[in-house]
C-alpha cells in the first residue's frame, strides 16, 4: 500500500538478518503483490520494482551500517525489539530526509530500547505516533489448544512475553522459577530408593577446576527429583568420578556434563579428554549434542521449575542433601542492567551442572534432539 500510494517511493522491510527477512516476506511479497503490479524483481537481492516505479527491498539488521544511505518512505521492522537500537539510529535519518513513516512490528525483549520507545510515545497525544497491542490469542490464528501447550512446555515469564505481549525484565533473578516452599520437598523415599544400588542415577557436572561441580538425582513419574548436591575446590575430573562412585558403589551412572568436556582435560594425560575419564570410571556420558545458547539453557531451568500451567518437573530434596543447588538457584543473579548471567559469581558452577542435566532429561526446544536414555 506504502508503494501504491506515492510513485518512485523506496520501501524496506527489515528482519533482524538477512536470512530471515528472505526467509519470512520474499515468497509472501511475490504472492500478495497482484502480477500486472509487478515491473521487475531481482531474486538476488530481493527487490521488487512496481509500474509506478516505485521499489521494495528486503534487507537484514545483521549489517546495520548498511543501511544507511538513501532516503526512504517507508520502512517495516519485523521483530524490531530484537535488532538493536543502533538500527533506528542509522535508517531514521532516511525517514527524514523524505518524511518517511515507520512501522514497529515485534514481540517484546524485556525492558529493552524498544521498551523505551513505546513508553515514550504510546500516550503521546501527537497523533504522528501509534501504539496497537494484540495477543496471540486475539491474533485469531493459533488453536486454543496450541496455547495450552505452550503453557506446558514454557515457563511463566517466557509465556507471557511470547504469547501474551508482555514486556518482562530479565535482571534480578537468574532462576525466578526456584520457589523453595515448592520446589523444596521431602524426597526421602527417592534418597532411598537411589541407595538401593539398583536405581540409575544421573549427575549434571561441570568441568572446574575449583569447584568442580555436580548435581545427583533420579527421576519419577516424570519429574526429577534431585537428592544430592557437590562441589570440590582444587579437584579434577578424575577425583569427582572417584566421589560420585564412593557415594554410589554400586548404580548405574549417568553423566550429563558441560559440553566443551569432549575436548576440555582439567586432570588428564595427553590426549584422554573429561569424557573420557568418565568412561573410563564406568559412567554412561550423555552431552547434548544439539548447539544452544546460555539462555536456552536457563529457559530451560526455569520451564522445569515451573512452567506457565504451573507444574513443576524438578525437585529436590529439603533434608539438607541440596543445600548448594537450592543457595544458587535462590542467589545466582545477573548483572546489572544486562541479561549476562554473573560469570565470577560462584553459584554459577553447581547451577550450571543442573542445567547440563536438565538440558537433556527435561527439553523444552522443539529443535533439540531428545536422547532417550534408561529409566529417564
Amino acid at each position: 500500500m506504502a508503494a501504491l500510494s506515492k510513485p518512485h517511493s523506496l520501501i524496506w522491510y527489515v528482519a533482524p538478518t538477512y536470512r530471515q527477512a528472505k526467509e519470512l516476506m520474499w515468497k509472501p511479497l511475490k504472492e500478495l503483490v497482484p502480477k500486472n503490479y509487478i515491473k521487475s524483481k531481482n531474486e538476488t537481492d530481493l527487490s521488487m520494482v512496481l509500474v509506478n516505479d516505485s521499489e521494495i527491498k528486503l534487507k537484514g539488521a545483521d549489517n546495520a551500517d548498511a543501511l544507511r544511505g538513501l532516503g526512504l518512505d517507508f520502512i517495516v521492522y519485523d521483530e524490531s525489539a530484537f535488532q538493536g537500537k543502533y538500527v533506528w539510529d542509522v535508517t531514521q535519518p532516511a525517514l527524514s530526509d523524505k518524511l518517511g513513516k515507520a512501522l514497529w512490528i515485534t514481540t517484546p525483549s524485556g525492558y529493552n530500547w524498544f521498551y523505551d520507545l513505546v513508553m515514550e510515545n504510546k500516550d503521546k497525544r501527537d497523533q504522528s505516533w501509534g501504539y496497537h497491542h494484540f495477543t496471540t490469542m486475539e491474533g485469531g490464528n493459533v488453536p486454543e489448544e496450541e496455547l495450552e501447550r505452550a503453557k506446558r512446555d514454557m515457563d511463566p515469564r517466557m509465556f507471557r512475553q511470547e504469547y501474551l505481549a508482555d514486556f518482562m525484565s530479565l535482571s534480578g533473578r537468574v532462576y525466578y522459577a526456584f520457589d523453595r516452599d515448592k520446589n523444596s520437598v521431602d524426597l526421602s523415599d527417592s534418597l532411598k530408593l537411589a541407595q538401593d544400588g539398583k536405581t540409575t542415577v544421573y549427575v549434571g557436572q561441570d568441568f572446574n577446576v575449583s569447584p568442580g561441580a555436580c548435581v545427583f538425582a533420579i527421576k519419577r513419574d516424570g519429574v526429577v527429583h534431585v537428592i544430592g548436591d557437590l562441589e570440590v575446590h582444587n579437584s579434577n575430573t578424575a577425583l569427582m568420578a572417584e566421589e560420585i562412585r564412593r557415594r554410589f558403589p554400586k548404580n548405574p551412572i549417568m553423566v550429563f556434563p558441560d559440553p566443551a568436556g569432549a575436548s576440555r582435560k582439567t586432570s588428564a594425560g595427553y590426549g584422554v579428554t573429561d569424557f573420557t575419564i568418565l568412561q573410563q570410571a564406568g559412567f554412561q556420558v550423555y552431552p547434548s549434542t544439539s548447539k544452544y545458547s546460555v539462555s536456552d539453557r536457563i529457559n530451560t531451568v526455569n520451564t522445569a521449575l515451573c512452567n506457565a500451567a504451573d507444574e513443576r518437573h524438578v525437585l529436590f530434596h529439603n533434608g539438607g542433601t541440596t543445600t548448594r543447588i537450592q543457595k544458587s538457584l535462590d542467589g545466582f543473579t545477573y548483572l546489572e542492567n544486562t541479561s549476562i548471567p554473573d560469570p565470577k559469581s560462584p553459584l554459577v558452577h553447581i547451577s550450571d551442572a543442573l542445567g547440563y542435566m536438565l538440558m537433556i532429561l527435561t527439553p523444552i526446544a522443539p529443535s533439540m534432539r531428545r536422547i532417550d536414555v534408561t529409566g529417564a
